[in-house]
């Protein structure tokens, strides 16, 4: 398994060629397979053209590029990745998206990102996607089911978490617990408003403090 961050710092004046062969051998490649894993690397991510390109002079997209070609150069059984894509303009996010998708290909890979649309090649390749709020994990399923479950709040309360969280069950609202006490992500079925959320708690004994909007589980 490699990593590759989203934007690290890079050694200025360092080729492209030389960032990627370097990060190979850091990795333990045999020596004689350097040179031929690095240029199929960057051939696969489009970078082979800039090989002799300081990295001072590259632009945010080819440098993304590069630390990618470096990762895979190392011919790993799963790369860890920052979403490349992620603040790019429309015509580099779609290039580098549609590259990365061919340069992965039968092999498997965990990308964390601060957005995902159901459109992204990302969320069509994934065998599953998870929403994570803090550390705690608050929606996991495919493209299709998160995109289906609606929006999502935060609910912080005051009262005694077990009986609220069967009364919200009751009425069809499953509570997953976050990682700040006495509060639960919630999402609502269809046809049901935030009144219910008050009703349940009112039945419980519990007193909602706060009730924060957090957009759907996956947009």
């Amino acid at each position: 398994m490699t990593a590759a961050p989203r934007d690290p710092k890079l050694p200025g004046h360092w080729t492209v060629r030389e960032y990627v062969e370097t990060g190979a051998r850091l990795q333990g490649t045999p020596r004689a397979l350097v040179g031929p894993r690095s240029d199929e690397a960057m051939k696969r991510l489009g970078v082979h053209t800039f090989a002799t390109q300081k990295l001072a002079k590259a632009p945010k997209g080819l440098r993304r590029g590069v630390v990618l070609a470096a990762a895979l150069a190392t011919d790993p059984r799963c790369i860890v990745m920052e979403d490349p894509t992620f603040d790019l303009a429309d015509d580099e996010r779609s290039y580098i998206a549609e590259v990365l998708e061919r340069a992965l290909a039968g092999r498997e890979w965990v990308m964390f990102t601060p957005s995902l649309s159901p459109s992204s090649p990302f969320a069509r390749l994934a065998d599953r996607l998870y929403v994570m709020h803090g550390s705690a994990v608050v929606a996991k399923g495919s493209a299709n089911e998160l995109a289906a479950r609606g929006s999502g709040f935060a609910l912080r309360f005051d009262g005694d978490s077990q009986r609220f969280e069967e009364d919200l069950r009751a009425v069809g609202i499953v509570p997953l617990t976050l990682d700040r006490a006495n509060t639960f992500y919630v999402t609502l079925p269809e046809g049901t408003g935030t009144r219910a959320f008050f009703a349940a708690a009112a039945s419980s004994g519990a007193r909602i403090l706060e009730l924060s909007a957090m957009g759907p589980a996956f947009s």
